[in-house]
């Protein structure tokens, strides 16, 4: 009875050990499953940036020939990046964030809108996103 018994409670024990460690492994793979099939969407992306600022707009922090000139110089680089896409599937946050970046610091540089325009629009950008 004994040795009956030890046997039953170590095959619940191995079943359940199995089913956990299986459930695991589903979990990973979904997530990195979701996380390779996530499409580029420009068009998304020009709408979200296009209502950020206008919002800018509204509020008197940037004018509305400097939000056009944003817009224009934003999307030109996601057109590039959707093309770039297709040869390379690697793109990481920081890399997307800095390109942003470094095309405000051009507008910048050019004289089109300040630094604090600047520091404002990729703020408001970065809250959109959480939204």
């Amino acid at each position: 009875m004994k040795k009956l018994l030890s046997i039953l409670i170590a095959t619940s024990i191995s079943i359940t050990a199995l089913s956990g460690c299986s459930s695991k492994t589903i979990n990973a793979q979904s997530s990195s499953t979701t996380q390779t099939h996530r499409r580029f969407n420009p068009s998304s992306i020009k709408t979200r940036y296009a209502n950020v600022l206008k919002t800018l707009v509204a509020d008197k922090t940037i004018t509305q020939e400097q939000s056009d000139k944003i817009l224009v110089e934003i999307t030109k680089e996601t057109s590039n990046r959707k093309q770039n896409n297709k040869n390379q599937n690697n793109r990481q946050k920081g890399i997307r964030s800095g390109t942003r970046k470094n095309q405000l610091s051009s507008l910048v540089t050019s004289g089109v809108i300040t630094q604090a325009q600047a520091d404002a629009i990729n703020q408001k950008l970065k809250n959109s996103k959480k939204q």
